[in-house]
C-alpha cells in the first residue's frame, strides 16, 4: 500500500536568493480566511532560512511550495573565532 500524498507548504520566494521561505500558520491562515469583500494586502516580515537576510513581503507574495521547509543552518556560528575562550587558556597554563 502506496500513499501518494505530497506534502506542500506556503511561503514566498526570497528577495536576495529565490529559495522559498514558509510563512507562518497564522499567516497562511489569515489570507485564506478572509473575504472577497474585506480582503486587504497586508506586509509582515520573514528572515530566509538560506541568506539570513530578512525582508518585507505582502500577503499576495505568498505561493504554495511543494515538499518541506528547509531548516535553518547555524554553521557558521561554531566556527566563529569570537566564542573561543583564549583568555582562560593563557590563565589555566601559567
Amino acid at each position: 500500500m502506496t500513499q501518494d500524498s505530497k506534502q506542500s507548504y506556503r511561503g514566498v520566494l526570497c528577495v536576495c536568493c529565490t529559495q522559498p521561505i514558509p510563512v507562518a500558520a497564522f499567516v497562511a491562515i489569515a489570507e485564506t480566511d478572509s473575504s472577497e469583500d474585506q480582503q486587504r494586502v497586508r506586509v509582515f516580515s520573514v528572515r530566509c532560512r538560506v541568506c539570513e537576510k530578512e525582508r518585507p513581503y505582502r500577503s499576495t507574495d505568498i505561493l504554495e511550495f511543494e515538499g518541506t521547509p528547509r531548516l535553518r543552518g547555524h554553521a557558521h556560528h561554531a566556527s566563529s573565532p569570537a566564542h573561543k575562550p583564549a583568555g582562560i587558556r593563557r590563565a589555566a597554563n601559567a
